[in-house]
């Protein structure tokens, strides 16, 4: 099996560069692939194109100095944070200038951004909150300009004796709590109420418990106060960015140390409701096949967009990468990479969805590149739709329809696996689970396949173990009544 597992890997690793070949000399920006469940990568179609990359020339305000933030309101504009700028940069879908904000009013009074890096539009009020990192402050103004609230480091023995505050992403909740993610805070983000008053701090990242974290824990119980604050302090890793969708904030962390908490989907509480969740795409960046995981580079989630069906797409900054997956956690699609070609990235910051359009700024690039949903990638989008939304039957064609774009899509096979076991058809999904490698619900499949057997010749069986038992009792009486005769005994 161990050989067999060798030479598959070694096949597909070789497919793989030769796909990877064939797309250079083709110049193709980007291979496009997904994984198999033994963590290897495998030919795919592909979801998204990039159609082009847009520079600030293009659009008619000069030159982009490192787009660091992205945003898009309910009346479908496209909110830019140019931060070296110093400036917010407003356009259409299409990339159309709408508008500039580059001057502010505050209390009769112009002022001006220092290096924006985050921008947030409550779609309920219509405001704008834009994290004004080097005046250490967030913003609050309306689309006229006008400054209408300032938050601001809390003045308060919860925050810790951090000097700066150099906000770094905001989002604003249903209720108008506004959230600050701020670098120099490993506590979460740092919570007010929408009268800027400091509340105290939301989803903290917890410490992965490392060998090295356990002794430390350990040395601290039976240290002196002097040793003890010379020990190196275990603390958690602080999230990079935010989304939120309703109630719920997603985060991610742009972290190269641990797997743990990378995304996270937090309720009201602070909870992470991913973990209650049986996630079928657990890993949200590229995979690390064992067998040349030393020479791979960690993922490095910088952002994330939530869409109005639950739909995750994250962006990871060190492999340049764009990752999608539905709202139960099963991957979608994946796309873009490092390097110079339209649909690759040098330094990607920020990701914004809406409809069938991905965008992606490039604070090296100074760009802004769309993606567009192919008509693949509309099918399987819409055979998850359907599946999500308990639509089976509709769902299991849909993904038989994708199979016939693409016979590698282990996802469909799941897909039509999960239709036959919610209609109680246990031998077809078996197979579509074990063709998509799938040992979960193969598992759960052969219960049910197993329990329907029993139960269909529960019957014999009983007549059977009947037979048996009174042909055990009939056995022992018979050798009652005639025991063996032992040697030199009479006839």
């Amino acid at each position: 099996m161990i050989i067999t597992k060798k030479i598959i890997a070694g096949v597909s690793a070789a497919v793989m560069a030769l796909t990877l070949l064939t797309t250079t000399l083709s110049a193709t920006s980007y291979v496009s692939y997904n994984y198999d469940d033994w963590g290897d990568p495998i030919p795919s179609q592909a979801g998204y194109t990039a159609s082009r990359a847009v520079t600030g020339v293009e659009i008619g305000v000069g030159n982009f100095y490192e787009p660091a933030d992205l945003y898009i309101d309910a009346d479908d504009l496209l909110y830019i944070a140019d931060r070296k700028n110093n400036r917010i940069v407003v356009t259409d879908l299409d990339l159309n200038l709408v508008r500039i904000y580059d001057t502010f009013i505050y209390e009769g009074e112009e002022t001006f951004l220092n290096e924006p890096q985050g921008i947030f539009v409550d779609d309920n009020t219509g405001h704008m909150y834009i994290c004004d990192a080097l005046n250490d402050r967030v913003i609050k103004s309306d689309k006229e300009g006008n400054i209408e609230l300032i938050f601001t480091k809390p003045d308060s023995i919860l925050y810790g004796a951090e000097t700066t505050f150099n906000p770094f992403k905001v989002c604003v909740d249903q209720s108008g709590n506004v959230y600050v993610v701020v670098k120099s805070v490993n506590r979460g983000a740092v919570m007010y109420d929408n009268e800027a008053n400091f509340l105290g701090f939301y989803g903290a990242n917890t410490v992965l418990a490392t060998s090295e974290v356990i002794a430390n824990a350990f040395w601290n119980l039976i240290s002196t106060e002097a040793q003890r604050i010379r020990t190196a302090k275990s603390t958690p890793v602080s999230f990079t960015n935010f989304d939120i969708d309703g109630q719920f904030i997603y985060t991610v962390t742009e972290t190269t140390t641990t797997t743990d908490d990378q995304v996270k989907k937090l309720n009201p509480r602070g909870d992470n409701v991913l973990d209650a969740i049986e996630m079928a795409g657990a890993n949200f960046g590229d995979i690390d096949p064992a067998y040349y995981s030393i020479y791979t580079v960690a993922n490095a989630m910088t952002d994330i967009d939530v869409d109005e069906n639950g739909t995750m797409t994250l962006l990871d900054f060190n492999h340049g990468r764009i990752h999608q997956f539905d709202k139960n956690g099963w991957r979608l699609f994946l796309m873009g990479g490092i390097g110079w070609q339209l649909g690759q990235f040098q330094s990607a910051a920020a990701i914004e969805t809406r409809g069938d359009k991905i965008y992606v700024s490039d604070i090296r690039k100074n760009t802004i590149t769309v993606f567009n949903r192919t008509v693949f990638g509309e099918l399987v989008t819409a055979a998850a739709q359907k599946f999500t939304d308990a639509e089976y039957a509709q769902s299991k064609e849909m993904w038989e329809e994708v199979l016939r774009y693409d016979g590698n899509y282990l996802r469909a096979y799941t897909g039509i696996g999960l239709a036959y076991l919610f209609d109680k058809n246990y031998k077809p999904a078996m197979e579509n689970f074990r063709i998509a490698l799938n040992q979960y619900y193969y598992s759960q499949a052969f219960e049910g396949y197993r329990n329907n057997i029993l139960r269909e010749n529960f019957s014999l069986i009983v007549i059977g173990l009947f037979v048996i038992v009174v042909g055990v009792f009939a056995y022992r009486f018979y050798r009652k009544r005639h025991p063996k005769k032992k040697k030199g005994e009479g006839a």
